[in-house]
């Protein structure tokens, strides 16, 4: 396996307010990542510098062995949506959305744009809703469209921000298959969540943000079975009463 993205001896934070603390990892091609910690520990500034929106307060990230993000596919479903559904655009327009990079400075889409989002509409199971416009959508049809809004690019990394968050059970079987189909595909994937069950049924690798005072959080990685040892959870999270649902996803 090659690597897509490393991490050296990085620090994250906004202004004065130090997040995350020298993180050092790498995130090799074809990899499954589940990323889990406490709100606000950071797992959503970690996210953010990914992709670019937030620069290193230290240290260097590294992308398929050079410092500009471009030189990565990436593909980005954010935890939070700010297009309101009310918006009078159709399922189509919005997955376009995210062949923006790719279309630069050219105001119309081409052809191959246009094929990207049909593939992608097509992988996620709603090419049939393509023409019909974003308020009629339920919330898993909704999630699916975010979803191919993020593969238009064609990522070599997809990464994804509380992704099931607002869907019922069967809807989130439903999308967590989706992604595993994509991850047999050869796409590789990191997921945010705070569903442990999640990561121990679906993910390869946990990445675990945990305090580390007095300089911020830190990242560490285990195998996500851990997560069926009571006593690893305690250790985990300060409680000896926590097990695993056996019915989540």
């Amino acid at each position: 396996m090659s690597a897509l993205l490393s991490f050296q001896g990085v620090s994250l934070g906004y202004g004065a307010h130090l997040v995350l603390h020298d993180l050092n990892f790498t995130i090799e091609e074809g990899q499954y990542l589940g990323l889990v910690g406490a709100n606000g520990a950071g797992k959503s500034t970690l996210l953010k510098a990914i992709i670019g929106a937030l620069s290193p307060l230290q240290g260097r990230i590294v992308y398929q062995g050079q410092a500009k993000r471009s030189s990565l596919r990436l593909g980005y479903m954010p935890q939070q949506q700010t297009l309101p559904a009310s918006f009078p655009l159709t399922v189509e327009q919005v997955a376009l959305m995210g062949r923006y990079p790719q279309m630069g400075w050219r105001p119309f889409p081409r052809p191959s744009d246009r094929q990207a989002v049909r593939r992608a509409l097509e992988l996620v199971g709603i090419a049939n809703l393509a023409p019909r416009p974003i308020e009629e959508l339920s919330g898993g049809q909704w999630q699916r469209l975010l979803l191919a809004r993020a593969l238009t690019s064609e990522p070599q990394l997809l990464l994804l921000d509380e992704p099931t968050n607002g869907l019922d059970y069967p809807a989130t079987l439903e999308f967590l298959a989706l992604i595993d189909q994509l991850h047999a595909q050869g796409l590789t994937i990191i997921l945010v969540t705070h569903q442990l069950e999640i990561v121990r049924r679906h993910t390869q690798k946990m990445g675990l943000i945990h305090p580390a005072p007095p300089q911020g959080n830190t990242l560490s990685w285990a195998d996500p079975h851990h997560l069926e040892d009571p006593h690893y959870l305690a250790q985990l999270f300060g409680r000896s009463d926590l097990t695993l649902h056996p019915t989540a996803p």
